[in-house]
């Protein structure tokens, strides 16, 4: 028989102060309430008035009913956070040490990678094509918990207060730099914590490994339980100008030992070849955020399809539900069960697109028909509109199961989604590539030449050109120049003053 006082003293099981009053959610059910979100919940919609209701139609919305995939996240993300924390747990002499020798390194003022508080990396991956729910998951997620707990310390701890940040959520830069990025990231730790790093780490900081270091630096002081890295598309990951340093600054991000959630488009990861990269990236299954059905097979006879059909049609009523409980008119939709069909397949069960046509037949039914409810011709309407018209190839697509239909949306990934709808694979890309052709303005081609080689060609030239460009001007410009280093700053100070820093925030 086990002695449980032994057993209690393993480091899953001690008491942590780091997730002292951080709520948990034990199973499915749990964590799919806690997700779940109406904004018009104890809203009586006929007290407001017609300006309010069109407003709320006309605003930006974000009503969750959570689909099987958003579930499975928010246990995954829930086991991020709590066992990030116990691993970093100060009551833990090891961790406690690990804690200051990585702040008091002296390569966290250097530019060297700071020594890792952690060997428990923990790193997930949730992509899908735009509007499927990922970043309003990831929103939910984190809303169920507190940003920022102040933490009262002790001796045993090794700290008298702590500003501990809970969870921080960041943008990929638009331009792909690792500047714009560091910036952002310290903006966000600015607002939560009240903190003024964006302003002194960079007058502290000449160049961008220095503040990459140190912002690393600040999450691991902070304790920060869990990072959320979102909108990594193709362009700012592969095709900007910065592609292999922000790369290797993600990678050196998810050493830091900090849980971190990668959120993205189909292909926004189609830049990870090497095998110690894409390891990082699975250790935790990713999660793909697909309308609902569009994973099934298109072999009728592949016994997967049965089950996964049964949790799809589950997923696409779920998804349905959630859409239409956000309704602003004043008496109940007409056949609501051919709404909510019409619903799903005009808009290819993507929920932004669905939420677009059910917010837009409101307001048609309301604005031209002076009509307190909505049919299902309402839907139709919206759909074959000319408001409609970029985004309903997106629709038909996953609806119809065309990949081809996706030429238009480089994001999307046309051939994953041909192979498993069982279409040969030259057949699909085939399609997809020549159908995508007239999508960019047109570029004159030399002639003997392919198109899609021509068109790789040029762009490979263009961003050699573009780099000897950037290597020439760098020689030449002075170095207070902030073309130069872009985030180059003056003034290092030593080592006392991080410590100093240190001691300050924790």
């Amino acid at each position: 028989m086990p002695d449980n006082n032994q057993a209690s003293s393993t480091w899953i099981q001690q008491r942590n102060p780091l997730t002292d009053g951080l709520p948990r959610f034990p199973d499915l059910d749990s964590i799919a309430a806690a997700l779940a979100f109406d904004p018009l919940a104890g809203i009586d919609v006929k007290s407001l008035d017609i300006a309010t209701r069109i407003g709320l139609l006309n605003s930006e919305k974000s009503p969750l009913q959570p689909t099987s995939v958003s579930v499975q996240c928010g246990l995954a993300w829930q086991g991020m956070l709590l066992t990030g924390l116990d691993r970093r747990n100060p009551l833990n002499s090891a961790a406690r040490l690990d804690y200051w020798q990585t702040l008091m390194e002296p390569g966290s003022s250097v530019g060297q990678p700071p020594k890792l508080p952690s060997k428990g990396m923990a790193i997930h991956v949730a992509k899908g094509p735009t509007g499927t729910g990922k970043s309003v998951t990831a929103d939910r997620f984190c809303g169920i918990y507190p940003q920022v707990i102040e933490r009262c310390g002790c001796d045993a701890t090794g700290f008298k207060q702590l500003s501990q940040l809970i969870y921080l959520q960041v943008d990929m830069s638009a331009d792909g730099s690792r500047g714009g990025f560091v910036t952002g990231a310290l903006l966000q730790m600015d607002r939560a914590l009240g903190t003024g790093y964006a302003v002194s780490l960079r007058k502290q900081f000449r160049t961008v490994e220095q503040l990459t270091v140190a912002l690393i630096a600040r999450l691991i002081a902070h304790h920060t339980g869990i990072l959320f890295i979102d909108e990594g598309q193709l362009r700012n990951l592969v095709q900007c100008g910065h592609a292999d340093l922000i790369q290797l600054f993600l990678l050196q991000l998810m050493n830091s030992g900090i849980p971190t959630v990668f959120i993205g488009n189909e292909r926004a990861f189609d830049w990870v070849e090497y095998s110690q990269d894409l390891s990082r990236l699975k250790l935790v299954a990713s999660a793909r955020f697909s309308p609902p059905g569009s994973l099934i097979p298109g072999d009728p006879d592949v016994p997967i399809a049965q089950q996964a059909k049964l949790l799809a049609d589950a997923d696409a009523s779920t998804l349905a539900d959630g859409i239409i409980s956000y309704y602003l008119l004043c008496e109940p939709p007409k056949r609501p069960e051919d709404c909510a069909q019409i619903l799903l397949q005009r808009s290819g069960s993507i929920a932004r697109l669905g939420l677009t046509l059910w917010t837009s037949a409101q307001l048609q039914a309301l604005l031209l028909h002076g009509r307190e409810y909505v049919v299902p011709e309402d839907i139709q309407s919206v759909y074959e509109s000319t408001d409609f018209d970029d985004l309903r190839p997106l629709a038909d697509g996953f609806n119809y199961r065309k990949p081809e239909l996706f030429a238009p949306y480089p994001d999307v990934a046309s051939a994953f989604y041909g192979k498993i709808w069982g279409l040969p694979p030259d057949e699909s890309a085939s399609a997809t590539a020549s159908a995508r052709q007239p999508t960019p303005p047109p570029r004159k081609m030399r002639s003997g030449k392919k198109p899609g080689k021509s068109k790789l060609a040029a762009e490979e030239t263009r961003e050699a050109n573009a780099a000897k460009e950037r290597e020439r001007l760098e020689k030449t410009l002075k170095e207070e120049d902030m073309r130069k280093n872009g985030l180059v700053q003056h003034a290092l100070e030593g080592l006392a003053e991080l410590r100093e820093s240190s001691e300050k925030t924790s």
